[in-house]
């Protein structure tokens, strides 16, 4: 849905393509897109803090540790390497008219070194655009804990309380904090609210086999009635995308479900985090090389079949990107957060100097004690 909402903002189009684009970008709704994958984040990452089973410091220092780990290397690597391949391949040109000014406001500014430094602190996004979503996600992803206690601690007047305060502040507050932490405690409501739900509705099949598909279509075009992002248009954008994530785990099984469980899907699954990094830039250079090869005026003309073939090229060049990050970055750097939060987990049926002495191998090894020679 993002790759889509970028190729079809690339160009300007005229008469019965303008019509066309702006179902495509319905259907590719990229902010949507986003508010979903907020909420997912909320309630996967929800999920595995109450799973665990050791102190609660313990568990929110692993937490933390575990999500700088998730996202800043390879946020880290892809930042470098669009600074890189900008100095290496760009060249600087003015866009003719037809080019949007969305697209051609991208990559302006010399690639410099304070400018690289900014975008690998997260305080800058000119090397990578929609790296604004990561910000939030950091940053929301430290308050998520607090949000998982009160799911699955506090009472249903508490959850509701901080649901409505939540709500009040992505309403009139700003900045990432303000703004998208609702997201995330939608996703953390949803084993809860989400199940509860789904459990009412078995008594009106028909009800609930139809949430899943409205749902879906009330997320897809919500923009086109309420207009572009006001807040409380934030907000029912987090409802639907809760209650298809919902329907989905919950509600009756639809046979077009099915395509969640394709191999293709989960490939893409996977490297969706790298693919998400790198499908701007790769957009781009593909653009640049279309409107060298073919006059902008022409692409113009035939937009739609234009717009569809960036989307096309696009994917396929980010795909081959994403794959090569997600193993030569992301699966490296999700290990080395586990091993590290194994180092920093006490083991108290092991002592921390056990691991330095060597166990007898000439005597049995008793079940509880004096196996090791320190003993």
């Amino acid at each position: 849905m993002v790759a889509g909402w970028h190729a079809f903002g690339v160009l300007q189009p005229q008469g019965w393509h303008v019509a066309v684009y702006d179902t495509a970008r319905v259907l590719f709704n990229g902010h949507a897109a986003v508010t979903l994958f907020f909420v997912l984040s909320g309630l996967v990452l929800g999920l595995s803090f109450n799973r665990a089973d050791t102190p609660l410091g313990t568990r929110y220092a692993h937490f933390a540790l575990r999500r700088v780990f998730r996202i800043c290397p390879a946020f880290w690597v892809a930042v470098l390497l669009i600074a890189g391949a900008v100095v290496w391949l760009d060249a600087p040109r003015e866009y003719p008219a037809g080019v949007s000014a969305w697209f051609a406001g991208h990559w302006r500014e010399p690639v410099t070194g304070p400018l690289v430094l900014r975008n690998l602190l997260f305080l800058d996004r000119q090397l990578n655009p929609p790296s604004w979503t990561l910000r939030a996600e950091l940053v929301c992803s430290f308050v998520l804990p607090l949000l998982a206690l009160i799911s699955s601690r506090a009472s249903r007047r508490g959850q509701i309380l901080a649901l409505l305060a939540l709500m009040t502040t992505s309403a009139l507050g700003s900045g990432n904090l303000n703004k998208w932490l609702i997201m995330f405690y939608l996703g953390v409501w949803i084993p809860t609210a989400g199940r509860w739900f789904f459990q009412r509705l078995q008594a009106v099949p028909g009800v609930a086999r139809w949430t899943a598909p409205v749902a879906w279509l009330a997320l897809l075009t919500g923009q086109s009635w309420y207009g572009p992002h006001p807040a409380w248009g934030d907000l029912i954008e987090g409802a639907t995308a809760a209650t298809f994530i919902s329907a989905v785990l919950y509600g009756p099984g639809l046979r077009w479900f099915r395509v969640l469980d394709w191999p293709l899907a989960r490939f893409y699954g996977r490297v969706s985090y790298s693919f998400y990094l790198y499908n701007m830039v790769s957009l781009y250079f593909v653009a640049k090389l279309a409107m060298r090869l073919c006059p902008v005026s022409r692409m113009v003309d035939h937009a739609v079949v234009s717009a569809a073939g960036l989307l096309l090229v696009s994917v396929l060049l980010t795909t081959l990107l994403a794959a090569l990050s997600y193993r030569l970055v992301e699966r490296p750097s999700i290990g080395s957060s586990k091993r590290l939060c194994a180092l920093l987990t006490p083991n108290r049926s092991r002592p921390w100097w056990r691991k330095f002495c060597p166990r007898s191998k000439s005597a049995p090894q008793p079940a509880v004690s004096g196996g090791c020679k320190c003993d």
